[in-house]
């Protein structure tokens, strides 16, 4: 699967830059891609975890957040991201979830 930052038809980006609350170095990025394919509406999301994998996940459909559905069904440091509460759920492992696009 191609990562978010690599596909077409986009409509809209978001942008998450996740820092190491302590140091303040930048630990990874979560980038979201919102399709304007007239095929239907596609939420692509790519997290990357500096030193790991990049994963990327997609929903599609109507009806509820597909880019939160999409970070839910990746993982960081082994513990799969929750569907709600994503900002605290970062902030409880120490790391700062700033919003940048």
């Amino acid at each position: 699967m191609k990562y978010a930052s690599e596909l077409k038809h986009c409509q809209s980006v978001k942008a998450v830059a996740l820092v190491d609350s302590a140091t303040g170095k930048m630990v990874g990025k979560i980038i979201g891609h919102y399709s304007d394919n007239p095929n239907g509406s596609v939420v692509t999301v790519s997290l990357f975890e500096w030193g790991s994998e990049v994963q990327t996940a997609r929903a599609g459909g109507g009806g509820y957040d597909k880019f939160a559905y999409s970070l839910s069904r990746l993982s960081w440091k082994g513990e799969r991201v929750p569907y709600n509460g994503v900002h605290a759920w970062f902030a409880e492992r120490g790391v700062s979830y700033l919003e940048v696009l």
